[in-house]
């Protein structure tokens, strides 16, 4: 029988900012979505350069490329008339006469792009067998790590998070490529900046070269590069425990580029004992026109030992126990002599946490049902949105 493998885990905590977060950390993470969008144009340059030389490889294959492009010019014309149509007839229905037209025709193009990806298929793959696959993809790969690699003296981005960045433009390349087997016209998308973004940390202990380290480790900055992530020892205020963090948020290898923010690191649970600390990010996300902030450990948790197998073991109780400490016994196990084999437990500060979590939640909710009792009316009533407002009727449905 295998060894059962350690199983990795993400685990989220909050991060309260102590002060201003820097301009150069917004920098660095323009820097980071800048990089996203060069990637996505190259991919999308590799394809152009693809399609021209299937095109050139195979007169069949560039006849059938140069009727679909036209099928797509058609389409985007013909939605663009129904959006006409829906202002003349005023009503987004499809049962309005101009609106009932542009639609057949929309349905009438698709079903015609339809047949000729049937047709491009095989003409498709004749064509490849004509190209030199293999150099495309070389020169692509090498502006892709031309886009990746990072100027220590210039940029605000760290080799680690350009590595990140590259690693999950390379998931949703795959994943848009499976889509492209189906809609050939699928493609990636660009991001635009919104100040949200994440920085990326690794953990390694000096002179080995994976990461991991313990969770003392981390604490007791016993790893490399441990300037640029801090953690505080732990500290109790009512119902939390926090640590200090500060980050390394803008700048590379060189001292003099480099900018550090501080956070209270809001540790709501611990992380599992002899786990073992890949690397963390840093996220900034937007919350209406505020931004919060957050830290993600990937965390590798070594797999649990086989229980020693045993003619006597009976049964497993799994009710809730309360326990004189304040935890609480989730499920046990006894020998049919009620000797107890092994028992599972939550520990008393996760059951306090929880308490106020459901209590926070009653409060919510019942804060939920008091803003929907004087908002009924006025939904009713039609006093949010003027009848001409384009949102009225799903104000109405809503109500």
């Amino acid at each position: 029988m295998d060894d059962p493998k350690p199983e990795t885990r993400v685990y989220l905590y909050g991060a309260v900012p102590l002060e201003r977060f820097p301009q150069e950390g917004i920098e660095a993470l323009w820097e980071n979505n800048a990089l996203w969008n060069s990637l996505v144009e190259l991919d999308r340059d590799k394809q152009a350069a693809w399609e021209q030389a299937l095109r050139n490889a195979d007169p069949d294959y560039r006849r059938i490329a140069e009727r679909e492009d036209e099928i797509e010019d058609e389409l985007k014309k013909a939605f663009e008339d129904k959006r006409t149509a829906r202002m003349l007839d005023q009503t987004r229905s499809g049962h309005a006469p101009r609106v009932a037209g542009a639609n057949e025709r929309i349905a009438r193009l698709r079903a015609d792009r339809r047949a000729l990806w049937d047709e491009k298929k095989p003409a498709r793959a004749r064509a490849r067998k004509a190209i030199d696959e293999k150099r495309l993809h070389d020169d692509f790969r090498a502006m892709e790590r031309a886009a990746v690699r990072v100027d220590r003296g210039a940029s605000r981005r760290d080799a680690w998070t350009s590595d990140e960045v590259h690693r999950n433009f390379k998931e949703a390349r795959k994943r848009i490529q499976e889509i492209r087997k189906e809609k050939p016209g699928a493609r990636l998308r660009f991001h635009p900046f919104d100040g949200t973004g994440f920085r990326c940390f690794r953990f390694r202990r000096e002179g080995s070269h994976t990461d991991g380290v313990s969770f003392e480790a981390l604490a007791q900055g016993k790893f490399k590069g441990a300037a640029s992530f801090v953690l505080g020892p732990a500290e109790r205020r009512g119902r939390r425990t926090f640590r200090r963090l500060r980050v390394k948020v803008s700048g590379g290898a060189r001292k003099a580029g480099k900018v550090y923010a501080l956070f209270d690191l809001v540790m709501h649970r611990p992380l599992p004992e002899g786990a073992q600390i890949n690397n963390a990010k840093l996220l900034r996300r937007r919350t209406g026109d505020r931004f919060a902030f957050s830290v993600a450990f990937s965390v590798r948790i070594p797999a649990p030992a086989p229980v020693a197998g045993t003619t006597a073991a009976l049964g497993l109780d799994i009710g809730f126990r309360r326990l004189p400490g304040g935890g609480v016994r989730t499920a046990a196990l006894a020998d049919d002599s009620g000797r107890l084999v092994e028992q599972i437990e939550l520990p008393a500060d996760f059951v306090e946490t929880m308490d106020f979590v459901e209590t926070l939640q009653s409060r919510l909710s019942d804060s939920a049902a008091e803003l929907g009792r004087k908002l009924k009316p006025l939904l009713k009533a039609g006093a949010v949105l003027p009848e001409d407002h384009r949102r009225y009727r799903m104000v109405r449905s809503v109500a």
